[in-house]
């Protein structure tokens, strides 16, 4: 059974996990812009209680990001679960996770790189419908993507049908931990 999670709104909390790499490599300063980004959206943003842990290249032991993730599906207040960003071992929470809970509080899940393993289990073990695309740390850019933005409020928060074209702009470099837009 395929089960689509209600679109966000304006109020909706997100909770904010980190599967994959922990939230500390993130400079403080980009952070507070994807802060004011979702909440000028009208988001409250709820943040895991292990985002910014590491243990060895990710955030947090198997037990502490199954946690938060399972912790964020469980809460009737949170309307989704978005991850920091990708990185390394999501794969690791795979045989741990609830997907019966997972299927009983359905909600938008969206995550990118590494999260393709959950976005793909989540979808195959609960049915749940859910989303590649950005993370919290997408809304940390200085300067994010009118294409990014505008997509994320069709699909996520719009609803309906969307053609996505490509995108003519794409980065692959670390702007999240030395940010260059500030003196």
């Amino acid at each position: 059974m395929t089960i689509k999670p209600e679109r966000l709104k304006e109020g909706d909390i997100i909770g904010v996990v980190a599967p994959s790499n922990s939230a500390s490599l993130i400079d403080p300063r980009i952070w507070k812009i994807g802060i004011r980004r979702l909440e000028s959206k009208g988001f409250n943003l709820r943040f895991g209680r292990n985002i910014r842990e590491v243990h060895g290249h990710t955030a947090g032991t198997v037990q502490q990001r199954l946690e938060d993730l399972m912790g964020m599906f469980e809460d009737p207040d949170v309307g989704a679960v978005m991850t920091v960003f990708g990185g390394f071992n999501s794969h690791q929470l795979l045989h741990y996770i609830d997907y019966e809970v997972i299927a009983d509080n359905p909600k938008v899940f969206i995550g990118f790189s590494d999260i393709t393993a959950l976005n793909c289990a989540l979808l195959s073990r609960s049915g749940l419908v859910n989303f590649s695309g950005p993370a919290f740390v997408t809304f940390c850019q200085p300067d994010l993507p009118g294409y990014t933005e505008k997509y994320f409020d069709e699909i996520v928060m719009k609803g309906g049908r969307s053609t996505i074209t490509p995108s003519e702009k794409w980065a692959e470099d670390a702007w999240w931990r030395e940010p260059v837009h500030f003196g």
